[in-house]
């Protein structure tokens, strides 16, 4: 498969992103969101690290990015060591624009602090989230 480079989420240098802008394993504090891969029909966009006030901005906006461009985006949040209410803010305004253009946004395999925060804040009744790849439970 070949990747989907979307580069407008790229900010300008020095924008507050710490994160890298390669898939290489991210060092102590920084968020990575490397190019999206198309899987089955799905385009996937993997974030790992820390998703927090610094990095959440540019993660939404890749999200965007990529939900412009296809019709259902999967955002795999496995190897997302934390998250912060920033990157719930990204999640959700995520999902508020896949909603409102008719595109779907889908959590995959949330790691153990998503997952946490995603049930104490609820937001797991609100949002897709597919525990297990190619299982994915519908937001209600």
């Amino acid at each position: 498969m070949a990747a989907i480079c979307v580069p407008e989420w790229l900010p300008a240098e020095g924008a507050g992103f710490r994160g890298t802008r390669t898939a290489a394993a991210p060092s102590s504090g920084e968020a990575a969101v490397p190019p999206s891969q198309p899987d089955g029909g799905v385009t996937v966009v993997t974030a790992h690290g820390e998703i927090d006030i610094a990095t959440a901005d540019a993660l939404r906006a890749r999200l965007v990015a990529a939900l412009s461009r296809h019709g259902h985006v999967a955002v795999d949040l496995a190897e997302v060591t934390f998250i912060d209410c920033g990157g719930l803010r990204a999640l959700t305004g995520a999902h508020h624009v896949a909603a409102r253009t008719g595109r779907r946004l889908t959590l995959r395999t949330p790691s153990p602090p998503v997952t946490r925060l995603l049930a104490l804040t609820r937001l797991d009744r609100e949002l897709a989230v597919e525990p297990e790849t190619g299982s994915t439970t519908p937001a209600q």
